[in-house]
This record gives C-alpha cells, sequence and structure tokens, in this order.
C-alpha cells in the first residue's frame, strides 16, 4: 500500500474553500470534497483552531536578521583568529535575545547550536598547540632577519 501525500492542496485552494464556507456557498463537506482538503482540517479553520498563514511549530530563537548577523560575527572572529566555542556561541545568541526584549529567558539548545553551524556551513574545531621549530621561527629576530633580507 502506498503512503498517501501529505497536504496534496494549496494556500490559495485552502482560503477559496474557507471563504465559501463562510460565506454560505459550500458546506464543510462538499468543499472538502471540491477542493481536496479533508473535513477536519477545514474545520479547524473555520473554529479558529488554526489560522490561515501562520506557520506551526516552535518560533525560530533568533531572527532571520539576527540569525545571519550573528554567522556573519562567527565568520569575522574566526577570521582573525579568535574562533567561537560552543559555550561562547550560546552566550552570544543568549545576549541578543536579551538585548532585543524578547520573551525567551532560556539559553539556546545544543541542537539549536548543530542547527545554527549547519545552515551556515560552519564548523567547530580543536585548536592544536604549536609545534616548537615553528615558535623557534616565529620568534621577533627571525622576522626582523627575513624582512631586512627582503
Amino acid at each position: 500500500m502506498a503512503r498517501q501525500k501529505y497536504k496534496k492542496y494549496t494556500h490559495e485552494q485552502l482560503c477559496e474553500a474557507v471563504d465559501q464556507i463562510k460565506r454560505g456557498i459550500l458546506t464543510n463537506t462538499r468543499a472538502s470534497k471540491r477542493f481536496d482538503i479533508p473535513r477536519k482540517t477545514l474545520d479547524d479553520y473555520l473554529k479558529g483552531k488554526r489560522t490561515i498563514g501562520k506557520k506551526s511549530g516552535q518560533k525560530p530563537y533568533l531572527t532571520q536578521s539576527q540569525d545571519s548577523s550573528l554567522a556573519n560575527y562567527v565568520k569575522y572572529t574566526c577570521e582573525r583568529g579568535f574562533g567561537l566555542t560552543r559555550k561562547v556561541l550560546h552566550i552570544v545568541a543568549f545576549s541578543i535575545v536579551q538585548r532585543t526584549g524578547s520573551s525567551s529567558k532560556s539559553s539556546p539548545s545544543k541542537k539549536w547550536c548543530q542547527r545554527f553551524m549547519k545552515r551556515h556551513n560552519l564548523s567547530f574545531r580543536t585548536a592544536t598547540s604549536l609545534a616548537r621549530s615553528r615558535v623557534a621561527v616565529s620568534s621577533q629576530q627571525v622576522i626582523d632577519n627575513y624582512c631586512m633580507a627582503l
């Protein structure tokens, strides 16, 4: 048995069906059959359990503009050699939410952090210490001698 397709109707069909039911042109059952929308779905919109155009689910932790500006900040700090840890990313995101006066009182979850990093093609990397040979080459005297040789 094949799986039924989820939500076979468009937003316009839903609006038209609800409008025709409210104006008394069609009944719920006839609108359901004509527009191929489940009758219970139409009932939910008519009774106000759902609103047309409103997405279901949890609201995003940051707005789209806040999310993109935070991603730009993370990229900026990484380019300058100051990568952020998960904890710092959580703190920065939480401070953004607090400054905007949002009602969220909790810090972002671990999954939020993972999804944020995936959404913006970012990754956390473990810092490694410099080898002694690199430290020896990066002394000020060696750098000055190299610049003079140029």
